[in-house]
């Protein structure tokens, strides 16, 4: 199951990043599940005065986290210039937490660009994959990276990095794949997937959601139905992993399992020296009890720490808006189209799908993705704020009964409005274009080039114009 013989038919069902690479895990026709390894060191790139470039190459080299490959031109977001910038590889995509902590140490002059881009991203990016596709995966021997360096790349020697060049390293083959259909096609074949359900039962404390003792444990799956009621540990867990062995799901949903069933189970294996079997493959888990809170639309939001399972997805009805509204085939839909792991997306927001359909954008055109990326607003004046957010005009009919009445709905209005008229972060007020002003609030848009969200939102998908 973990060494399939390529090459492989399948469906992408989960990435992520392990020592010196990706794991893919692929799901063929059949509903086997197959765990791929493929090198990968992604891109990410600094600019700044040539000698704070050449220290921080020698800081990340003798930390072993990243190399550089050269010097190299690339589009800067807000001004829409090429700018030249250095070429770092990470060097095992399972450090970037660790790469991450080095590079916020200030540094004068620095800029970074790119380095905290999700691995599944840039890995689904540079592979031209996207979860959920149906892909013949095989495996090819050439160099890593984009195929050598350009032209107008200028390589860092050893003297002046005191490493070599990545890309002249001899690695293993990467995986090569041939994908069928677009993540935007509006039908497409969908993997035979088996789904278990988990719903634990507690005690009169809140009856196991999110606190209180597990009392027993219902599982569903393939038409069968069975309780797994409270007695000796070990027991609950070996008949939960004869099931889970038995039907060998991919994919486990549960009730609360996030705040309260998994920690739970997991809790009783530490005192049992038995582990509940919902990975394919070792992991050490510890419980977690910490979540975080954030305000969202004049309340407080509490989310649950996450147990994402590896070759497994673990979805929490309770944990997850988007399945909760979209079910299964919406939150498949999103995956899809943002380049986001199933486990992860349907843990996040709507919005922030198409943040990663925005970042993916940029990475396709080239354009450099500054590290914190918030801009803070400028200063408004109260009298500009009046004049510019006016809100909504709405109009209210007579009550009474008419006949005849036909409703018109504008769909898409916004982005419609938004491709319409250019409006994206970096076009809004540039330099180049002071005399395209909207009339009142007097802010411009941008003539000479097309805005990251303009191009995201222009490339909207068969089912968003149906």
């Amino acid at each position: 199951m973990y060494s399939p013989a390529l090459p492989l038919t399948g469906w992408i069902f989960d990435v992520y990043p392990t020592s010196g690479g990706m794991v893919v895990w692929i799901v063929d026709a059949e509903g086997k599940s197959h765990r791929l390894v493929d090198p990968f060191q992604p891109s990410f790139y600094v600019g700044g005065p040539i000698k704070a470039l050449r220290q921080l190459a020698k800081d990340l080299h003798r930390m072993r986290l990243a190399a550089p490959v050269g010097m190299t031109r690339r589009q800067e977001f807000w001004t829409g210039e090429s700018r030249h910038v250095l070429e770092f590889l990470l060097l095992d995509p399972e450090q970037q937490p660790a790469l991450l902590r080095q590079l916020a140490v200030p540094r004068p002059g620095i800029t970074l660009y790119d380095c905290d881009l999700a691995p599944a991203l840039t890995y689904c990016h540079a592979r031209g994959i996207f979860p959920l596709a149906k892909v013949t995966v095989d495996a090819r021997r050439e160099a890593p990276g984009a195929g050598g360096m350009t032209n107008d790349q200028c390589p860092m020697t050893n003297a002046g990095t005191g490493t070599a060049n990545p890309q002249s390293e001899i690695r293993n083959p990467e995986l090569h794949y041939k994908v069928e259909g677009s993540a935007w096609d509006l039908e497409y074949p969908e993997p035979p997937l088996t789904l278990m359900a988990l719903t634990g039962q507690g005690d009169e404390q809140g009856r196991g959601a999110p606190f209180g003792k597990l009392r027993s444990l219902a599982v569903a799956c393939e038409g069968f139905d069975t309780t797994i009621e409270e007695g000796e540990p070990e027991t609950l867990l070996a008949e939960l992993n004869r099931l889970i062995r038995r039907f060998d799901p991919h994919a486990i949903i549960t009730d609360w399992g996030d705040a309260f069933l998994v920690p739970a189970l997991l809790a009783l294996a530490r005192r049992t020296d038995t582990p509940p079997e919902f990975d394919r493959e070792t992991v050490r888990r510890r419980v977690r009890s910490t979540g975080r809170s954030y305000f969202s639309y004049g309340r407080v939001v509490y989310q649950a720490p996450s147990y994402p399972f590896f070759g497994r997805w673990h979805l929490d009805s309770r944990n997850s808006f988007i399945l909760r509204e979209a079910e299964l085939a919406g939150l498949m839909e999103l995956c899809r189209l943002s380049k986001v792991p199933v486990q992860k997306m349907a843990r996040t927001s709507p919005g922030s799908a198409i943040s990663q359909m925005q970042l993916d954008r940029a990475l396709t055109d080239g354009i450099l993705i500054p590290w914190k990326k918030g801009e803070p607003e400028r200063w408004k004046t109260a009298w500009d704020l009046l004049v510019a957010d006016k809100g909504g005009l709405v109009y209210q009919p007579i009550t009474g009964l008419y006949e005849g009445v036909a409703e018109i709905d504008f769909a898409s209005m916004y982005p419609a409005m938004m491709v319409h008229h250019n409006i994206s972060p970096e076009t809004v007020d540039c330099a180049c274009c002071p005399d395209n002003a909207a009339p009142e609030i007097g802010y411009s848009t941008c003539r000479r080039r097309d805005g990251l969200v303009t191009g995201r939102c222009g490339r909207s998908s068969p089912a968003a114009r149906a």
